[in-house]
């Protein structure tokens, strides 16, 4: 009876245990998930941010130089 019962027990503790592992690791994987998503679209946020700076940044970069040669052409002639 023993021989039977010993290792039916410490079949049914070691799965019950290794279903309690695997929920809790299944709850930290859903957790760590929500949290890249949460990075994921702040990054994705300050990426958008960014090239709207560097449009605006380039427009006032490029449009001096651009007047300053329509100017230059203007001067010498070529256009």
């Amino acid at each position: 009876m023993e021989v039977i019962i010993g290792p039916v027990v410490a079949l049914i503790l070691g799965i019950t245990y290794s279903d309690i592992k695997n929920k809790k690791n299944l709850e930290e994987i859903k957790a760590a998930r929500e949290e890249l998503i949460t990075q994921l679209e702040l990054v994705q946020k300050n990426v958008n941010d960014v090239d709207q700076e560097i449009l605006k940044k380039s427009l006032q970069i490029i449009m001096p130089i651009a007047k300053a040669t329509e100017r230059l052409q203007d001067a010498v002639g070529v256009k």
